[in-house]
């Protein structure tokens, strides 16, 4: 069970779904963006991030993890909503494509 889906109502969780599958078909995201898709989906489906991270060899890894642990202790339901409204700002974004 994630961590904000026993603490949301049944449309929330929906929702949250629901933007994770909208970004999953997006292009054209720039890397902040990605980024702190990662980390907040992460905090919600999982909480906080784990004490040592990837090593720093491992560049991708360990950007998403920094993202990620730069918002330990946030509330597993406000990240799926800060998540949720960062996806409808993409959408709406010029730059951002969703593929079909």
């Amino acid at each position: 069970m994630s961590a904000a889906k026993e603490k949301v109502s049944e449309k929330s969780w929906k929702g949250f779904e629901d933007a994770a599958e909208l970004a999953r078909k997006m292009q054209g995201v720039a890397t902040s963006d990605k980024k702190y898709l990662y980390a907040h989906y992460k905090q919600a489906t999982v909480g906080d991030a784990p004490k040592t991270g990837p090593s720093i060899i491992m560049v991708t890894e360990r950007a998403k993890y920094n993202a990620w642990d730069e918002i330990r202790g946030m509330e597993p339901e406000k990240a799926l909503d800060l998540y949720v409204k960062k996806v409808q700002e993409l959408e709406k974004s010029e730059s951002v494509t969703i593929q079909a």
